[in-house]
């Protein structure tokens, strides 16, 4: 007996596991997933593109599920891009994005522009154009201090104070919100904001009224002086010893040399 009607119910003996499927009878899968059991069913089984052995069900059963692409953050992911659906760093040995590196590929990703394992090297990738442009570390020459993660800030902050500014540029939108458009003044106007005076005030009377742009808080952290403190904040602002300025120099650099996807601009047409 099958139910294949909406609401159909199914004899006391039997279960309705849905409509459309047999009574009492449920796929393997169902439910899990994408519904699609493995081939074979077992943890070598394979999948269909863009879908992962990485599920089961009640029964045991291995099931397929949808697979999100992110950076390959590891030298496991990236020895296997593929098997780890992960995009590399081809500008470092081994492909291993390091955390600076993975938001900006993370960004290629969340704008399209890489859509499959392996090198983030489409065109009008944000990475690839960095990479180019040494704005980040690379494997040529002496291509290193770039980035958050390399030696420690000798004046103030912290990798993780120069990440969290890389991360509020890049989730304060796109065109023109974005803080880091250069249309809207680049880098300098993720702390300024519409204040024409942001460089005034000192760190004994700083002066935050108008200072009102997306990322102000988080770079006067990663500078080192207290928000209002323009004079200061202006002076070091690109300052590559502080975690701010580290961070300012990597978007200042991608304005320099037009990595517009970078910046909040629209990823090219295919």
């Amino acid at each position: 007996m099958t139910s294949d009607q909406t609401g159909a119910v199914c004899p006391a003996s039997l279960t309705t596991a849905s409509t459309r499927v047999a009574c009492g009878s449920v796929p393997p899968c169902f439910g899990v997933g994408t519904d699609v059991e493995a081939t074979p069913d077992t943890a070598a089984g394979t999948c269909p593109s863009g879908t992962a052995n990485t599920a089961t069900d009640g029964a045991g059963n291995f099931c397929c599920a949808t697979q999100t692409l992110v950076p390959c953050t590891t030298a496991a992911m990236a020895a296997a891009p593929a098997a780890n659906f992960c995009v590399t760093c081809q500008g470092k040995s081994g492909g291993v994005c390091s955390p600076t590196e993975a938001q900006f590929v993370q960004l290629d990703i969340t704008n399209k522009i890489a859509t499959a394992p392996g090198p983030d090297n489409e065109k009008g990738s944000c990475y690839l154009c960095l990479t180019a442009s040494d704005c980040v570390d690379g494997t040529e020459l002496n291509d290193v201090g770039n980035e958050c993660e390399d030696t420690g800030f000798s004046s103030a902050g912290t990798s993780a104070q120069c990440e969290a500014v890389i991360t509020c540029v890049l989730a304060s939108g796109t065109g023109a919100a974005q803080c880091a458009n250069p249309g809207l003044g680049g880098i300098g106007n993720c702390y300024c904001g519409t204040d024409a005076n942001c460089f005034a005030g000192t760190a004994a009377a700083p002066i935050t009224a108008g200072v009102n742009s997306a990322c102000d808080t988080q770079i006067a952290i990663a500078l080192g002086f207290p928000l209002g403190d323009g004079v200061d904040i202006g002076a070091n602002f690109t300052d590559p010893t502080r975690a701010g300025g580290r961070a300012a120099q990597i978007f200042n650099c991608a304005q320099v040399d037009n990595c517009n996807t970078c910046l909040g601009g629209s990823a090219p047409s295919p």
